[in-house]
């Protein structure tokens, strides 16, 4: 059986981004024995990915690249924001000096209530300089990894766009 729309493909992985010294360093993986389990063709991963997969079988042994563009996207100046320093104050107002540090990850939720994280990326006494694209925006990434096995979705599977039961949600 191939990988197409409706197919649940359980797979393991690696993958790779070039560091500054242009090398390949791993960033991500499928752990031993804890394949990664999608429902194909519903947007549950990036489209490079499941483009590149397409049309593969159980046994199958992959290795691409992904262009930004077809994976995580490229920058976007407007998702750098300056928030004030005050949005970084506990219920007592002190200042949360333990997050307020260069690099950190924090999460938040936008005016709609939408989970974002975002990048500390400058400090003042005043605003907190907050990047909300995605980590791995602007970098190619390198997939490699074999298809374990590819199944028929059930009609719940496809209802619900995602896999039930083993690597998949429990509901």
């Amino acid at each position: 059986m191939i990988i197409e729309i409706d197919k649940v493909v359980s797979m393991t992985y690696e993958l790779k981004i070039q560091n500054e010294q242009r090398e390949w360093d791993l960033v991500d993986s499928s752990k031993e024995g804890h394949p990664l389990v999608f429902l194909y063709g519903h947007g549950n991963l990036i489209v490079g990915f499941e483009r590149n997969v397409q049309g593969l079988k159980a046994g199958d042994h992959y290795d691409f690249k992904v262009s930004p563009e077809e994976g995580y996207g490229v920058s976007d100046a407007r998702q750098v924001v300056n928030l004030p320093i005050d949005t970084f104050r506990d219920h007592e107002g002190k200042l949360m000096e333990d997050i307020l540090v260069i690099g950190t990850a924090v999460p938040m939720n936008n005016d709609e209530g939408h989970r974002l994280t975002g990048i500390i990326k400058g400090i003042t006494s005043t605003e907190v300089i907050m990047d909300f694209n995605h980590p791995m925006a602007d970098k190619e990434l390198h997939f490699t990894g074999t298809i374990v096995s590819v199944r028929p979705a059930t009609p719940d599977e496809i209802a619900h766009g995602h896999v039930h039961g083993d690597g998949g949600v429990h509901h």
